[in-house]
């Protein structure tokens, strides 16, 4: 899987770049679970938390796949009961003109990668919890925060 490098930056340039260069090939479901609690639950007390994580690996030198996880909980917190846990993994695949690097991975796991993946998510959520015979929970819009250059090439770039 994927290593964490802390101190090389990829510039705004080479992002674009790599970027430019990728084409989504597909988006599989490749695992999921779900769970409804019906008893000792208050209606009146329910949260709702969401849990994210993802890694990459190169198949070969224009090919990358990408293992997003989802997990969204509905709960009360006193006492601790999960009314609801879905989760679901799902697998994108890459072909990618340039190199597809731990550097790119970090950056574009938190501005890009949601956009392909949360809309997948967000339905399977939706109709898993209308399956559930509950009201359907819809997931809002995922809304990266605006990119920004690395701070070292800013001032180059103005």
């Amino acid at each position: 899987m994927t290593k964490t490098k802390k101190n090389k930056q990829i510039s705004y340039e080479e992002f674009n770049t790599v970027l430019n260069g990728l084409e989504l090939l597909d988006i599989r479901l490749i695992e999921s679970s779900s769970a409804l609690i019906e008893r000792g639950v208050d209606f009146t007390d329910l949260k709702v938390s969401f849990d994210n994580s993802s890694s990459y690996e190169n198949i070969d030198s224009s090919t990358t796949r990408i293992i997003e996880s989802f997990e969204v909980r509905i709960f009360q917190s006193k006492p601790a009961v999960d009314f609801v846990k879905i989760t679901a993994k799902f697998r994108l695949s890459f072909a990618s003109l340039h190199p597809f690097t731990e550097e790119f991975f970090l950056i574009y796991r938190d501005y890009s990668l949601k956009l392909n993946s949360w809309p997948y998510f967000r339905e399977f959520v939706q109709s898993i919890t209308n399956r559930m015979n509950i009201p359907p929970l819809t997931l809002p819009l995922f809304k990266p925060d605006s990119f920004d250059p690395p701070p070292a090439r800013k001032a180059k770039d103005r």
